[in-house]
């Protein structure tokens, strides 16, 4: 079973990387997630000489461990390049890779030519998983941190999650990853101190087999996201060095309204602040600053308020009795079902159907 896991998990892996590098644009990120997937092959390459040569490593390599150090820093990294805008790999980021040369290159040479004394490599592997978990506690902060930062940028000028601004797979795939490596973790200890025996790369073959499949299909088809700006902001949350000065942006913020209320844009389903600058030739970012400090919103949640009324003023007509929540929703703008409910119940209160049938109720 395991030899047979391993003989997928490499093929699938080659065949994986190969595809990426094919992409026509190659993104970095399609370079990174090849370089994963070149590690993924290594670590299951090397499992597999073990399997059918035991005779050449001691009974718990600690060269697993330490090529799945690795691997918080490629996610990390496939994050920051998905969602920053840069388009060409910094010399920098290599340093991200260092520890865990250094100590790939040790494991290696000790599992293989001259392993140490059962005391010694204790202290080793000691060493080795003190490494892993600070590892991973420090890149998943910082991917996590990531995440957000991009997610509360795209909502400064976005009024919708499409798939150039969505990174909701790869949140999934880092929550996901974080979560079966701590539970791995946990796992081992308390077996560890059961005694109690188990195959551990049965279970890494099987989990990776799983992640290989989820990372070729959304790997693949992903795009490089849309640079959304950066503005710093200071503690107090006002933005830096803008410029704008109070009488500007309450007339900026006027016009914004009187749009909003004349030509309707919040009524298509991809609508930016980017089409609304065009529209009323103000900057974005002074766009985004009046709604944050003048209406402690972002453009979401403007957008998605517009919309929503609409909704609830439909669901008062008689004309829209018959139609679907959904197709209500997509009347006033919105084009997805699950950010509709979402939002409609955070605004109101009350899912669609709950406020429907109490404004029905309400009529008799």
């Amino acid at each position: 079973m395991l030899e047979a896991l391993l003989h997928i998990n490499i093929a699938q892996s080659l065949f994986t990387a190969i595809l990426t590098l094919t992409k026509r644009p190659l993104n970095t990120i399609d370079k990174i997630l090849s370089g994963w997937l070149m590690f993924v092959i290594l670590l299951f390459s090397l499992n597999l000489i073990r399997v059918q040569f035991p005779e050449f490593f001691d009974s718990n390599p600690s060269y697993r461990v330490v090529i799945v150090l690795a691997f918080p820093s490629f996610l990390f990294l496939y994050v920051k390049y998905l969602t920053s805008g840069i388009k060409q790999f910094q010399n920098q980021d290599f340093w991200h890779f260092a520890i865990f040369g250094v100590l790939l290159t040790f494991a290696l040479v000790v599992d293989i030519k001259h392993p140490l004394s059962d005391s010694q490599a204790k202290l080793f592997f000691r060493l080795v998983m003190v490494v892993f978990v600070l590892t991973f506690i420090y890149y998943g902060y910082f991917t996590i941190k990531i995440m957000n930062g991009f997610n509360k940028r795209r909502d400064e000028y976005f009024s919708s999650h499409g798939p150039n601004v969505s990174i909701g797979w790869i949140r999934k795939l880092v929550i996901i990853f974080y979560a079966f490596y701590s539970v791995l973790f946990v796992a081992g200890v308390l077996l560890k101190l059961l005694d109690i025996k188990i195959n551990w790369g049965l279970v890494f073959a099987f989990a990776y087999t799983i992640f290989l499949y989820v990372i070729t299909f959304n790997g693949y088809k992903q795009a490089q996201l849309v640079d959304i700006p950066n503005q710093k902001r200071t503690n107090s949350n006002s933005y830096q060095k803008s410029g704008l000065k109070e009488e500007d942006a309450k007339l900026y913020e006027q016009q914004v309204f009187q749009l909003m209320d004349d030509e309707k844009p919040w009524l298509k389903s991809e609508v930016s602040v980017g089409d609304i600058s065009e529209r009323l030739s103000i900057p974005q970012h002074y766009i985004t600053q009046v709604l944050n400090e003048n209406l402690n919103k972002n453009f979401y949640t403007l957008i998605n308020e517009y919309r929503t009324n609409e909704v609830i003023r439909l669901f008062g007509l008689e004309k829209y009795q018959g139609w679907s929540l959904t197709a209500i929703a997509f009347e006033s703008g919105f084009n997805s079902k699950s950010s509709f409910n979402s939002f409609f119940k955070k605004y109101t209160g009350k899912t669609p159907s709950e406020y429907r049938n109490l404004l029905n109720a309400s009529k008799k």
